[in-house]
């Protein structure tokens, strides 16, 4: 692949002044650019911000610098909690810690398969079949490398939060997540004109997945809207909430939607829609599920009481590949790339490396 390795920026949402990092394996090497220490295994490192400077102190040194680099040892990796009840991150390769901002920025320079590996568990969660992690490995991995200059300006590529990928170090089911990485090496997803796609995805479509154009601002070829009957009995597929009547009723106003029934301004779509009409005013379904922070844009409205009801299907946008419909299909036995077909309208499955041919020929 053109990029074997790829620069994380991780924690930067915690604005940290220190941090304190265990050593597990083999030993680890640190260098300030100048000297090189040997830190060895179970050993303690602490780094904090004194005036724009890193502070490194570990069982055997002291120092200030401008820059500090943390290798791990074969195998081995940097073991850190934030607090005593979160949980204990794993990050492995090479770390690399100066101060910008007046706080500690981190970068984890790794693999690419070493980061795809840790993203699949964060994005797809645990205890899922192999197919239906290479299926999430390939749409990672396009992902990364359709946005791989994202972040350039602060220095590294990707960072750690769902502004771009998931990310929380090395994976806890190790075995399974390098495997879903390493079975699907290099493998990217592309359109009919040899281009990385925007791989989107989401947690539940409801039944149907949706067309691009109904959710963001531009057509896209491959993600256009498909029947899903695998996501309908998942644990995302239905949801309910319920508003005040006179909460709904100011909202509606609020947008200009006014109803001589104004006792409910019950809605029953009976299908998939775009807007939320009323005579001649229509709301963008996706602002309205914006505002009132509503899993999906699937639902109906009646009235309960005081209450307005709104009872939907889905959980998140609808566009591209359906979570948890994958995770059915990949128990049921379908494979990575059947997956991805199902979701993604026209596309292929090729190398990285031969993008370059598919696009001559």
């Amino acid at each position: 692949m053109a990029q074997e390795k790829v620069r994380i920026g991780i924690l930067a949402n915690k604005n940290l002044q220190e941090i304190n990092f265990k050593v597990i394996g083999n030993g680890a090497f640190i260098s300030d650019q100048k000297s090189t220490w040997i830190s060895s295994e179970n050993s303690n490192i602490q780094i904090r911000n004194v005036g724009g400077m890193i502070r490194f102190t570990s069982d055997t040194v002291d120092v200030s610098c401008t820059k500090i680099s943390l290798q791990a040892g074969n195998e081995g990796y940097f073991q850190v909690q934030l607090t005593p009840q979160s949980r204990k991150l794993k990050y492995g390769e090479t770390l690399e810690i100066k101060v910008v901002n007046n706080q500690l920025q981190i970068v984890n320079v790794m693999m690419i398969d070493t980061y795809i590996s840790g993203v699949v568990e964060a994005e797809g969660g645990p205890n899922h079949e192999l197919e239906y992690y290479k299926a999430q490995a390939v749409i990672s991995r396009t992902y990364l490398l359709s946005q791989f200059y994202k972040h350039i300006d602060d220095g590294y590529n990707l960072c750690d939060q769902t502004h771009c990928q998931a990310f929380n170090g090395l994976p806890k089911h190790e075995h399974i997540m390098v495997n879903s990485a390493e079975q699907t090496k290099s493998l990217v997803i592309v359109d009919e004109n040899a281009n990385l796609i925007t791989a989107a995805f989401h947690s539940n479509c409801g039944g149907r997945t949706n067309n691009s154009e109904h959710v963001w601002s531009r057509p896209l070829s491959y993600c256009k809207a498909v029947d899903d009957t695998f996501c309908m009995k998942m644990p995302n597929s239905n949801w309910e909430k319920r508003i005040p009547v006179q909460e709904w009723t100011r909202y509606l106003q609020s947008k200009k939607i006014e109803s001589s029934d104004s006792a409910n301004f019950a809605y029953f779509p009976g299908e998939k829609e775009v807007y939320y009409r009323e005579g001649d005013t229509k709301v963008p379904l996706v602002t309205i599920r914006k505002d009132l922070k509503l899993k999906s844009t699937y639902f109906s409205a009646h009235q309960d009481g005081n209450e307005m009801v709104l009872i939907g299907q889905g959980f998140g946008h609808g566009v591209g590949l359906c979570q948890e419909g994958s995770i059915r299909m990949a128990e049921l036995g379908y494979g990575f790339e059947e997956i991805i077909h199902f979701y993604y309208t026209g596309v292929k499955i090729i190398p990285y490396q031969y993008i370059a041919f598919f696009k001559i020929e």
